[in-house]
């Protein structure tokens, strides 16, 4: 029925209106790693020392915060509710649907 049809859509919607809420916070959080690893000379371990308190907009879990290649990483799952480790290694595609966050920002490779 109609519902089936409008479902994506406010899936979609949803999904938009979450990610502008949790992106500003996410962006406080690795800068506040990125300060720190100035500071103390490498990131903080865990996401309560960057971003204590910040939640997934959708699913109210503590997104990921992962450290890889020299840069800090914030990133909450996208609609497919999978891991998919936020950033793909190459370029600045996500892997899947992740939405990351990640200080410093992504360079686009020359290619």
């Amino acid at each position: 029925g109609m519902n089936q049809i409008l479902l994506p859509v406010y899936s979609q919607a949803g999904y938009a209106q979450s990610k502008a809420h949790f992106a500003p916070a996410a962006e406080v959080g690795v800068l506040r790693a990125g300060e720190i690893k100035a500071r103390a000379g490498s990131y903080p371990k865990g996401l309560d020392e960057v971003a204590a308190g910040l939640k997934d907009p959708l699913t109210g879990d503590a997104p990921k915060y992962l450290v890889k290649d020299g840069a800090a990483m914030i990133y909450i799952f996208g609609p497919n509710k999978e891991d998919e480790g936020g950033f793909k290694e190459s370029g600045i595609r996500m892997a899947g649907d992740d939405f990351a966050i990640q200080f410093p920002p992504r360079q686009r490779k020359a290619s």
